[in-house]
């Protein structure tokens, strides 16, 4: 089977050719949070977070009854690159803000030479920041990927290996 997505073939329907394993750095059996989903990809979004054009600080305020989520994918930045933005989200308070935070797979594959890699800077950047991080979840610049919807309610299950993120539009 070919790993075909969408931006080639806008007919190729969802293909599971590829094994993927959403991880944690949780040390509990399970991990579930829920809120409503904000994010996209952290090489844009960067530039934009707790400004006037993407407000999180407003945002968690409005649905504080609902909590929020952060979802985050990774097309281009290498490791050291990705570290440095997610340091810049924990400096400026986004991680204090939300229930929990998802990492999509990473666009970029290789390392490019760097001292660390994906998961080193992800266990960098999240040192000392106490909410669910789950990652190498199937959103991402890579197929197989899941739509996830801005502003729809989301809850995260995590149990013995078994991975689930159910969506609602409310």
């Amino acid at each position: 089977m070919s790993n075909e997505w969408f931006a080639d073939n806008p007919d190729v329907l969802l293909n599971l050719t590829e094994q993927t394993q959403w991880k944690t750095f949780a040390k509990a059996h399970r991990l579930s949070f829920s809120g409503r989903l904000i994010g996209g990809c952290i090489d844009t979004l960067i530039h934009f977070v707790m400004t006037e054009y993407c407000d999180l600080t407003t945002y968690a305020k409005r649905y504080q009854d609902d909590g929020v989520i952060l979802y985050i994918e990774n097309a281009e930045m290498s490791p050291t690159a990705f570290c440095r933005a997610l340091l810049g989200l924990k400096y400026r308070g986004v991680f204090e803000l939300v229930q929990g935070v998802i990492i999509g797979r990473h666009g970029m594959l290789e390392n490019g030479g760097k001292d660390i890699d994906f998961e080193q800077a992800l266990a960098m950047a999240f040192d000392g920041v106490d909410v669910p991080v789950v990652y190498d979840v199937d959103v991402s610049h890579l197929p197989p990927n899941l739509t996830l919807i801005n502003g729809a309610v989301a809850q995260v299950e995590i149990e013995a290996g078994q991975a689930s993120l159910v969506q609602q539009l409310v």
